[in-house]
């Protein structure tokens, strides 16, 4: 499908910004002689790639670690021109990795899990890390005007970069992974103009 031909672009060009869960999703089909996939993914990763697919500028606002996930996710992410301006590589920071085996079930249909603890090994797999308050800040004064903010983890940085972009009048989108009763979570719903459910 080329998005070109498919979709029509408003210009200038949307911009999408989003900060939450990237992560490298290690793909296991259940066949011990195939090849474990790997993609860039997370709730998060997945909408920019998409939005970018179909035709708008993203930005995705993550730290990750300087690793050899975090290569992967760079190079996957590369491919379909998401703009990688704000992705903080370092070696203080891991990069989530989630693997998802897909077997089948007792009744002959796919079945699909997500696994954050090693099959192999047993330890916990690294678990995502949110962008700091202080490099939010920063980042919210660089970033160019956006028509979507999306969030899916709550933080004091996601909820600056939140913030900043209702400022500028963009949409923001909330999609929580799970349910807490907080202050930041209360003040994420309250922010946001659409808050999405994975229920």
């Amino acid at each position: 499908m080329n998005p070109d031909t498919n979709f029509k672009i408003s210009n200038p060009i949307p911009i999408c910004a989003g900060t939450g869960l990237i992560a490298l999703d290690i793909v296991i089909n259940g066949d011990p002689w195939e090849t474990p996939r790997r993609w860039a993914g997370g709730s998060c990763g997945n909408v920019l790639t998409i939005l970018s697919f179909l035709g708008w500028r993203s930005f995705p606002i993550a730290r990750l670690g300087s690793d050899a996930a975090a290569k992967e996710i760079y190079s996957d992410l590369h491919k379909f021109n998401i703009e990688l301006d704000f992705v903080e590589f370092n070696e203080t920071s891991n990069t989530p990795i989630i693997i998802e085996k897909i077997s089948e079930g007792k009744d002959g249909l796919p079945v699909h899990r997500f696994h954050m603890i090693c099959p192999y090994c047993g330890n916990w797999l690294p678990r995502y890390q949110a962008i700091l308050l202080n490099k939010a800040r920063s980042i919210a004064r660089k970033l160019p005007d956006t028509r979507v903010f999306y969030f899916d983890r709550v933080s004091p940085g996601a909820l600056e970069l939140a913030i900043s972009a209702r400022n500028k009048k963009a949409l923001i989108v909330f999609e929580p992974s799970s349910f807490k009763n907080d202050n930041l979570f209360k003040k994420a719903m309250e922010l946001s103009h659409m808050r999405l459910s994975r229920s």
